[in-house]
């Protein structure tokens, strides 16, 4: 996952322009960092647990596996109310 943070990096960047960092929340500025840090965490969490199962992970599954948790855990306001 060293060798290939920038994946991380620019899902984090399309984040702040989808959700408009630091507006996201209202004038909340300290609880739109918040959120963009859970899912920072919990993205990297599924990410490394994946990895962890299989033994490996290559650009592609990190890829897949950022997509397919995007696509579960965002629209779900629940899955993120939970942490906070």
């Amino acid at each position: 996952m060293k060798e290939h943070e920038y994946l991380l990096e620019n899902h984090l960047v399309n984040y702040m322009f989808k959700h408009l960092f630091p507006f996201s929340y209202g004038k909340n500025v300290v609880h739109s960092y918040i959120m963009l840090q859970l899912h920072y965490d919990l993205l990297t969490m599924h990410i490394e647990s994946v990895a962890n199962h299989l033994g490996y992970m290559d650009v592609d599954q990190a890829v897949r596996m950022t997509q397919s948790w995007v696509k579960e855990a965002e629209p779900n306001s629940i899955y993120f109310a939970v942490f906070i």
